[in-house]
């Protein structure tokens, strides 16, 4: 029974992920992690003022990825990412902040650059030190649809029928196992369901960026209230996750083997803004 409703509900909820998995051999050419970013000439490098190993600084955000939208558009099957231009992801690892607080903003940035062959190689700044720099890892490219994490289904009220017939224990290990069977091993995506390692994010990013969903009394609040904080809530969805990882000797990890998650909403995603986004660390 649990599998026959995993594929009827990987049909109609499963969501399209890209994955970018490092790779020796690959025939993408402008899609990578780290290495030297393909920039505008009048690019202001973002940098973010946060607590870091020497005190509070102003630092440079360390370039986690480059995206080759014209390589990656045949996989974008739900046409969510723009099918030109270059999409470009930072974070700043000295402060490692968690994105748990509203101060967080800036600590993260994804930057889309609409007319790629505009762009140059750029050296990344003088004051990045060595060890926050990502080194040039090539990826392969892939696609797979996927159902989301328990956490993120258990705080959803998109797919009802899934989550109430994997409520009790021995549905919920079946559906663990279902969902890593269907599931890419690959931990560097683009769009997808979260692969969650403490809890869901949505709130997170909710009530970061957004002060009327702060502090919330929720024995004293509005059905209609109610309503629109789970509405904002489903807005927003992951756009890129980014993993720990090592590649032929080199070691990139966040805390404790952490990962990277950048949320957009849908609606900023449709506008090609991509100023807004938030992120979430997680780790073991």
């Amino acid at each position: 029974m649990i599998s026959n409703l995993l594929e009827s509900c990987r049909a109609k909820y499963g969501k399209n992920a890209i994955c970018l998995i490092p790779a020796s051999e690959t025939d993408a050419v402008r899609t990578h992690l780290g290495g030297t970013p393909l920039l505008p000439a009048d690019f202001n490098y973002p940098t973010f003022t946060g607590e870091g190993t020497d005190g509070v600084k102003n630092r440079p955000l360390s370039f986690l990825a480059q995206i080759d939208c014209a390589e990656i558009h045949a996989l974008d099957c739900d046409a969510l990412l723009p099918d030109h231009g270059i999409l470009s992801f930072f974070y700043e690892q000295d402060s490692q902040c968690w994105g748990r607080e509203p101060a967080d903003a800036g600590c993260a940035r994804a930057y889309w650059f609409e007319d790629a062959d505009a762009l140059r190689e750029t050296p990344l700044p003088d004051a990045l030190a060595a060890e926050y720099r990502v080194p040039h890892i090539p990826v392969s490219l892939s696609q797979t649809r996927e159902l989301p994490d328990y956490n993120e289904l258990s705080e959803s009220a998109d797919i009802p029928e899934l989550e109430d017939t994997v409520r009790e224990g021995s549905a919920f290990d079946a559906y663990c196992i279902a969902r890593s069977a269907i599931d890419s091993p690959a931990r560097i995506k683009l769009l997808g369901y979260a692969d969650i390692i403490q809890s869901d994010m949505k709130s997170c990013c909710l009530k970061c960026s957004d002060p009327k969903y702060r502090a919330i009394d929720w024995g004293s609040v509005t059905d209609a209230f109610r309503a629109e904080y789970h509405a904002e809530k489903a807005e927003w969805i992951l756009l890129f996750q980014m993993d720990s990882l090592n590649w032929q000797g080199d070691s990139l990890c966040f805390a404790d083997d952490g990962r990277l998650y950048f949320y957009i909403r849908k609606s900023d995603l449709a506008k090609r803004d991509f100023s807004r986004i938030w992120m979430v660390l997680q780790c073991y």
